[in-house]
């Protein structure tokens, strides 16, 4: 049943202590972290002004673990099989990180790596378009070559058995006959439809 709500809010835990935002981003094999922290004063460091770091992924093995859960370490995890996404998370003053979002999306690069990272997207896009043609293509190939063998197949089974009543090719045979005259006849193509004969003492 589908049912329009306008009459709803969701709310999001609010969590006590926190040091920093975490955005982790993946564009296929190219990962990038980084942690926001307000400058404004305001708790919610998306509001006002902020500064974004990034740091080194090799630092903090768990979002390496995130990524891996994501692109598809486990099936139950976002249907797996995401290559350009990033996850958001809140980090506390005890050490802990909860992750709050999972985007399918880059949600907007850096602009300190814009250009770099723009090429990543291109690079898997058009990888995923090649990968996807070679497939078309080779079915189409397989195909193709199936239908070709096929009649051919059957033209060799008609060779073997003897049958030339397709043949279209103008050919002459000759015979003795019981009196010992020889007869000569020339069929043309089949697709005349008429024959010649003549005979020769």
């Amino acid at each position: 049943e589908n049912r329009e709500y306008d009459d709803y809010v969701t709310a999001e835990r609010y969590v006590e202590n926190r040091e920093y935002d975490v955005r982790v981003q993946a564009v296929g094999a190219h990962i990038r972290a980084y942690h926001r922290r307000g400058a404004s004063g305001n708790w919610k460091t998306n509001v006002g002004s902020s500064v974004l770091e990034e740091v080194d992924v090799d630092a903090y093995p768990q979002y390496r673990e995130w990524v891996q859960l994501v692109r598809g370490g486990y099936d139950d995890v976002c249907g797996g099989g995401l290559d350009i996404f990033t996850v958001d998370a809140i980090h506390v003053a005890d050490g802990r990180d909860y992750i709050i979002e999972i985007n399918g999306s880059p949600s907007g690069f850096a602009p300190a790596n814009l250009d770099a990272d723009m090429r990543h997207c291109a690079e898997l896009v058009l990888e995923r378009l090649a990968a996807s043609r070679a497939d078309v293509c080779a079915s189409v190939a397989a195909a193709a070559a199936a239908a070709v063998a096929a009649p051919a197949a059957a033209a060799a089974g008609g060779a073997a058995g003897g049958d030339d009543s397709n043949d279209d090719d103008d050919h002459a045979t000759a015979a003795a006959g019981d009196d010992g005259h020889i007869e000569q006849m020339t069929t043309t193509t089949s697709s005349s439809k008429s024959k010649r004969r003549r005979k020769a003492k």
